[in-house]
């Protein structure tokens, strides 16, 4: 009909099993087997729902092991306004002694188009415990402009910075005590895409954090190391048929050589095409 459907395997939170092994150290149970629902569609203006689910059990170990978690987003696009907000329903995990509760989530971005500049903003909070009572909660604040540049009939430019304060406690030490931080700083991004033949388009990316300062629970301030991020795609066209890679951008230990993601700024031509996609129309 008017609706437009999606079905998605494997909608992993990378936020979640990073806050998993806050709570639960090497005994982590990270999130599996998650299954995604979309439904969109245009009543005058364009909205799209996405439920996110999943459920997880081992009692073949000596430590019986859970994982269970859900989500929804809801985006809505209007004009020259576009807005999400995604809220954390559920999300907890087991592995005997060791556990994991989500208390609460929510993440809200806006973008706000004028001509050829977008002004954005994000807010983003959420709250989560160990088996202990003990605690991590987040707070981030985001504001950032972006434009782009038709440079010709075949090549775009694009610009971006994005103003960041993250603000966290906590109070879990199943790896470390962190205790309270603060942090701002402001990372800028240039990225630039040229079709070179009907078959070939190249893009790339370089940004770096021009200002930053971290400052801990004690008031104690440090300045951000530098960080310089750069990354490398191409689109490989033939008919129907597109192939679409990232160059030099993995963070895994799989791959020889420093890690672009890391922050060092170097192009990994070691993990050449190490992301790849691959889409034919019928």
């Amino acid at each position: 009909g008017n609706l437009v459907y999606g079905l998605y395997f494997g909608d992993e939170s990378n936020t979640a099993n990073n806050l998993r092994y806050l709570a639960m150290g090497a005994n982590k149970i990270s999130e599996d087997n998650v299954t995604t629902l979309y439904v969109a569609g245009d009543a005058g203006v364009q909205w799209g729902v996405k439920l996110s689910y999943l459920d997880y059990k081992d009692k073949q170990n000596s430590a019986d092991k859970s994982s269970n978690a859900a989500r929804a987003t809801i985006g809505i696009n209007s004009g020259d306004l576009e807005s999400f907000l995604q809220v954390g329903l559920s999300n907890k995990a087991e592995n005997g002694a060791e556990e994991f509760k989500g208390k609460g989530s929510y993440q809200l971005g806006i973008t706000y188009n004028v001509g050829d500049i977008d002004y954005m903003a994000e807010l983003r909070s959420m709250s989560v415990e160990d088996g202990d009572g003990n605690k991590f909660d987040a707070n981030f604040t985001r504001v950032g402009v972006a434009k782009s540049y038709k440079l010709n009939e075949r090549a775009k430019l694009w610009t971006s910075a994005w103003y960041k304060m993250d603000n966290s406690d906590n109070k879990m030490d199943a790896v470390s005590a962190y205790g309270e931080n603060k942090e701002t700083y402001l990372p800028v991004v240039v990225a630039l895409e040229v079709e070179v033949k009907e078959w070939l388009t190249l893009r790339g990316s370089v940004g770096n954090e021009i200002i930053g300062e971290s400052e801990n629970n004690s008031g104690d301030k440090k300045t951000r190391n530098n960080k310089s991020i750069v990354a490398a795609g191409a689109s490989l066209v033939f008919g129907d048929l597109a192939i679409d890679g990232m160059i030099g951008n993995t963070d895994n230990n799989t791959t020889v050589g420093e890690s672009t993601a890391g922050g060092n700024g170097t192009l990994r031509s070691d993990a050449l095409m190490s992301r790849v996609s691959m889409t034919y129309k019928f």
